[in-house]
C-alpha cells in the first residue's frame, strides 16, 4: 500500500521499527540495532548483515571502526 516492496528494490530505506513490518521485511536488509550499556543511556551499535547483499558493506564499516579505535 506504501509502494514499501518498490522502495526496497530500488531505495536507502531507514525504518524505525523494522519489527513492525512482519512479512513485508526485505530479505536483504543491513540492520542497525543500539544495546543499552549502563544506567547513564549509554548505547552500543551493532550492525548484522541479512541476506548476501549488505556482508561486504558491513564487513568494511566494522574494519574501520576497528581501526579508528587504535
Amino acid at each position: 500500500e506504501l509502494g514499501l516492496a518498490d522502495a526496497f528494490q530500488t531505495a536507502l530505506c531507514l525504518m524505525e521499527w523494522p519489527d513492525r513490518l512482519g512479512d513485508e521485511a526485505p530479505a536483504n536488509a543491513l540492520c542497525l540495532d543500539f544495546a543499552l550499556m549502563d544506567a547513564e543511556n549509554s548505547r552500543c551499535p551493532s550492525l548484522t548483515a541479512k541476506g548476501g547483499k549488505w556482508h561486504h558493506i558491513r564487513a568494511l564499516l566494522v574494519e574501520g571502526s576497528d581501526a579508528a579505535k587504535h
